[in-house]
């Protein structure tokens, strides 16, 4: 807003040694120019010199503008009118001519803005100029670039059809589900261009437009020897084979090809299931793992059924005590649209052996009354809903899950209980729309009860709910009482809560695009939780709550330091000020 300003050397300082200089700058502000008026004019594509009616009421396009009479007359206000007016415009099938590679095509633009200045007053008068094109319905949907991946795994990442009005909110929305799957990325490769999509007009229906959506088939087969050392697990190794893209019924033509046929994408490729099988040997923690998922089982593509196996073993020592953990679960999946929103369920078992207290005097009753080997068998219920901008890496959106698992009963095993779960996420990103990387805020919300029945007494030491480590930060992994000795009790009830604020410090080019990602950010938190002993019994004076700052790198590995300070604790508590994650691949 300050149009008149002006800027001058006043005078140059050298040193002595005439080695260095300090420039003195005289800057005059001058007044600053607000906005007088605000008005939208539609304009002929044909003749921009013409005026043309706007297709909808002005009043209801300026209430979308953050330019408004009496504000200050700022570029960047201009800059957000004109993301927000193509949008609206784009979701009611008006589509922008950007997204269009024929010139001719005739989209909607959003013209340099006409300025009055009153000198006088020290305000402009602002007409924003509007080339508003026509409405567009979706011809054909074309995919391109998937060399290797069935079309069918893409196209039932899209909520639209043919036909249909051309909304850009859901083709850009079936992008970002694209992009989610991982699918056609490479973090590896800083030259691989990741997936886009452009409108094609079709000269004998100037109204239908063909959508496509440009890939490049990316790194979804990884074998990697790592190592890394978290806060919450200690120094462990990786061994681990992870297919993304797996199709089990095209297998490679021999043992021996295999190798060379499955790096080529030309075996075991292409039909979106996920295939993984981990083997990880540590310091306090080692594991196994193999999990296979098969997304559309019907091949319904919309409202399809998803299955997952997964099988794994677990052996963790604690400074109380070793637990040991094998399970098994088998989840049956309804995924509604494009599966934003899903319910899922099925049977799962666990066998866990708790053993080696190391201060029995000291440990808490819950913990010696799970002494031994105990067999769990439950049956869980999910839902789900989840809208995020990238599923991998989110900045914009949010997701839901409410979880129920139902333990013994009819069912069997040597645990009686329901255990319930909910948890939130939301990601919002502030600052100006038009730029790729920006300031954002995460939310997240947990709650959950275990209720008890039959002839259980308490529920399981494994199976209660604990604070500290990452999701307390500032207090140690399982630190945060209520304590019975040493070491906490667990709860069956739990509350926690975390706000986050991230400030990306480095970001990098996109090959292939003028978009950036980001790549270093700097964090703030305040976190917060409650345990109670038992059942729906949370009580608002034992609250904890930290605060505190982080950093870390977002991509292409996940790196992050925390540094948490109790603001609200109770004798007993464990602090662990610093924590972190660091995983390295070789």
């Amino acid at each position: 807003g300050w149009l008149d300003v002006t800027v001058a050397i006043d005078r140059l300082e050298f040193s002595r040694d005439r080695q260095s200089v300090v420039v003195h700058i005289i800057v005059d502000e001058g007044p600053l120019w607000r906005v007088g008026s605000l008005a939208i004019e539609g304009l002929d594509p044909e003749n921009l010199a013409a005026d043309q009616d706007l297709l909808f009421e002005s009043d209801e396009l300026l209430a979308l503008t953050e330019l408004q009479p009496g504000v200050p007359f700022e570029r960047a206000r201009i800059t957000h009118d004109k993301t927000v007016l193509m949008r609206f415009y784009g979701e009611r099938g008006y589509l922008e001519q950007r997204y269009f590679e024929d010139d001719r095509a005739g989209g909607a633009r959003f013209l340099e803005p006409d300025v009055t200045y009153d000198w006088q007053a020290h305000e402009a008068h602002v007409t924003y100029r509007l080339v508003q094109g026509r409405k567009r319905f979706i011809g054909e949907v074309k995919v391109n670039g998937n060399t290797y991946t069935a079309d069918k795994v893409i196209r039932r990442e899209l909520d639209f059809m043919p036909g249909e009005l051309a909304n850009i909110q859901q083709i850009e929305r079936g992008l970002a589900r694209v992009r989610g799957t991982g699918f056609f990325e490479d973090p590896y490769d800083p030259t691989h261009i990741p997936p886009i999509v452009v409108f094609q007009m079709d000269e004998q229906d100037p109204d239908t437009i063909d959508v496509e959506y440009r890939l490049s088939e990316g790194r979804v087969v990884d074998f990697n020897i790592s190592g890394g050392v978290a806060s919450d697990s200690g120094i462990v190794g990786l061994i681990t084979l992870s297919m993304r893209n797996f199709a089990i019924a095209n297998p490679p033509s021999g043992l021996f090809s295999a190798p060379g046929e499955i790096y080529r994408k030309e075996a075991f490729h292409g039909n979106g299931e996920q295939f993984a099988l981990d083997l990880s040997p540590g310091s306090e923690v080692s594991f196994w793992r193999v999990m296979y998922a098969f997304p559309d089982v019907l091949g319904t593509h919309h409202d399809r059924y998803m299955v997952r196996a997964e099988a794994l073993g677990r052996d963790r020592r604690y400074n109380s005590h070793d637990e040991t953990r094998d399970q098994a679960s088998l989840t049956i999946a309804r995924l509604f649209g494009a599966g934003d929103f899903s319910l899922r369920m099925g049977p799962r078992w666990s066998s866990i052996n708790i053993s080696a207290l190391s201060d029995l005097a000291n440990s808490p009753s819950t913990l010696v009354n799970s002494v031994g080997t105990t067999d769990m068998r439950g049956l869980s219920l999910d839902m789900r809903y989840s809208q995020l901008d990238n599923r991998r890496s989110p900045r914009d959106g949010s997701h839901y899950r409410l979880g129920n698992t139902f333990y013994g009963g009819p069912l069997g095993g040597d645990q009686d209980f329901l255990k319930t779960e909910f948890e939130y996420k939301r990601y919002f990103q502030l600052g100006d729309d038009t730029e790729d990387v920006r300031p954002g805020f995460y939310l997240g919300a947990a709650a959950g009860v275990s209720q008890i029945f039959g002839d259980t007494s308490q529920v399981h030491y494994s199976e209660r709910f604990f604070l500290g480590g990452t999701s307390l930060r500032g207090f140690d992994y399982r630190g945060v009482g209520p304590m019975g000795g040493s070491y906490s009790l667990g709860g069956e009830s739990m509350a926690r809560a975390t706000i986050e604020y991230r400030y990306p410090i480095y970001t990098t080019p996109i090959a292939g695009t003028s978009r950036r990602q980001e790549m270093f950010r700097l964090l703030t938190f305040v976190d917060a939780g409650v345990l109670g002993l038992d059942e729906w019994s949370l009580d608002a004076d034992d609250v904890r709550a930290s605060v505190g700052f982080g950093f870390g790198l977002v991509t292409p590995l996940p790196l992050t330091f925390n540094f948490g300070f109790p603001f609200l604790d109770q004798d007993g508590d464990r602090q662990e000020t610093f924590s972190f994650s660091l995983d390295m691949f070789r």
